[in-house]
């Protein structure tokens, strides 16, 4: 199976020549002024395939739900990466994903992001949500 490398929230990636450029990388909460909200958000993924993997069709998908398990966001998207003669023996073929969406938050509290490819598991990342304080600002563009 594909392996993640890694799965990164953040304000805003970008991939360009297989590398992940990222703008607040490392998001684990978010704080908003009252809810229901709206925020914009994106996801930098690192999947490395076996020469094996390569050639054939990998589901991968992307699942943003609260702790009831209520579904608020999913992308979903499948790769066939090549497989470079160029690569060491043993090395694996590595390829960067970025996904920028509004994520729609209807409460405070625990939610959290899932990574699945193949249909299997590769990450959960707990993401929570908070009242802004008074004499916090808004994030600015």
């Amino acid at each position: 199976m594909p392996e993640l490398q890694y799965a990164v929230l953040a304000d805003h990636v970008r991939v360009q020549d297989n590398l992940g450029y990222v703008i607040a990388a490392g998001i684990d909460r978010i704080h908003v002024a009252e809810v229901p909200a709206v925020q914009d958000v994106g996801v930098l993924l690192s999947i490395a395939y076996s020469r094996a993997e390569c050639g054939r069709p990998h589901r991968i998908e992307v699942l943003f739900q609260g702790t009831d398990g209520e579904e608020l966001v999913r992308i979903t998207g499948t790769g066939a990466p090549e497989w470079s003669e160029t690569l060491p023996v043993g090395w694996k073929l590595t390829t960067r994903v970025g996904l920028n969406f509004r994520l729609p938050l209807p409460h405070l509290g625990l939610y959290s992001m899932e990574v699945m490819i193949d249909d299997a598991s590769a990450a959960s990342i707990p993401v929570r949500v908070v009242q802004r304080g008074p004499d916090e600002s808004a994030p600015t563009d």
